[in-house]
């Protein structure tokens, strides 16, 4: 009976994958990630709808390109640090850094005089990404 009883308990799933992302405990941390990722989505939308007339605006039409590859490439080194730093310490504050440097990321991107500041904007967005996306 003893077999039984122990091929039961490792047939079980462990009490943490419980219940899914939409567990209890885990229902903040998934309604934020999925914010998150409609947030940056829509300003991604939103950026190439509007470039078009935003770098006639600010001049300097060799840096179009940089306006994407910027929030890309940042993004892209990013990660790997912020990774590392998701497992070191709770998972919301990762989250919570990253949605206020992105903010600040938009709030240099809006206000920019020309097109440099733009991409230096999206390269903050792309490097606040990384923390909600590795939590």
């Amino acid at each position: 009976m003893s077999t039984g009883r122990a091929a039961r308990a490792r047939s079980a799933p462990p009490p943490e994958s419980a219940g899914g992302v939409w567990a209890r405990e885990r229902r903040p941390l998934t309604a934020g990630l999925v914010f998150a990722v409609t947030l940056v989505a829509v300003e991604a939308l939103a950026i190439a709808t509007v470039l078009p007339v935003v770098s006639r605006h600010l001049g300097d039409l060799r840096l179009y390109g940089w306006v994407f590859s910027a929030f890309l490439l940042s993004s892209l080194i990013g990660i790997v640090l912020a990774g590392t730093l998701a497992d070191r310490v709770p998972l919301g504050r990762p989250m919570l850094a990253g949605l206020i440097l992105f903010a600040l990321g938009l709030a240099v991107g809006g206000t920019a005089p020309d097109m440099a500041v733009l991409v230096a904007g999206r390269a903050v967005r792309g490097r606040a990404w990384c923390w909600p996306a590795s939590a």
